[in-house]
Protein backbone atom coordinates (compact mmCIF):
# COMPACT_ATOMS: atom_id res chain seq x y z
CA UNK A 1 0.00 0.00 0.00
CA UNK A 2 2.94 2.33 0.92
CA UNK A 3 4.43 1.70 -2.48
CA UNK A 4 1.03 2.86 -4.51
CA UNK A 5 1.37 6.16 -2.30
CA UNK A 6 4.60 6.71 -2.97
CA UNK A 7 4.13 6.11 -6.62
CA UNK A 8 1.61 8.62 -6.75
CA UNK A 9 3.44 11.46 -4.82
CA UNK A 10 5.91 11.25 -7.50
CA UNK A 11 3.38 10.90 -10.63
CA UNK A 12 2.08 14.48 -8.96
CA UNK A 13 5.05 15.77 -8.87
CA UNK A 14 5.87 15.16 -12.02
CA UNK A 15 2.60 16.04 -13.61
CA UNK A 16 3.61 19.56 -11.50
CA UNK A 17 6.77 20.01 -12.85
CA UNK A 18 5.28 19.20 -16.52
CA UNK A 19 2.83 21.54 -16.00
CA UNK A 20 5.10 23.95 -15.18
CA UNK A 21 7.51 23.64 -18.32
CA UNK A 22 4.40 23.88 -20.37
CA UNK A 23 3.32 27.13 -18.95
CA UNK A 24 7.09 28.84 -19.04
CA UNK A 25 6.87 27.60 -22.73
CA UNK A 26 3.52 29.07 -23.67
CA UNK A 27 4.14 32.07 -21.34
CA UNK A 28 7.48 32.39 -23.78
CA UNK A 29 5.62 31.62 -27.07
CA UNK A 30 3.48 34.50 -26.03
CA UNK A 31 5.59 36.99 -25.38
CA UNK A 32 7.49 36.34 -28.26
CA UNK A 33 3.66 36.70 -30.45
CA UNK A 34 3.06 40.27 -28.24
CA UNK A 35 6.82 41.67 -29.15
CA UNK A 36 5.69 40.66 -33.24
CA UNK A 37 2.78 42.40 -33.08
CA UNK A 38 3.90 45.21 -31.38
CA UNK A 39 6.63 45.31 -34.31
CA UNK A 40 4.34 44.54 -36.96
Amino acid sequence: MRKTRDLSAEERRLMQNLCDALQQLLNKQYQRHMWDCSIA
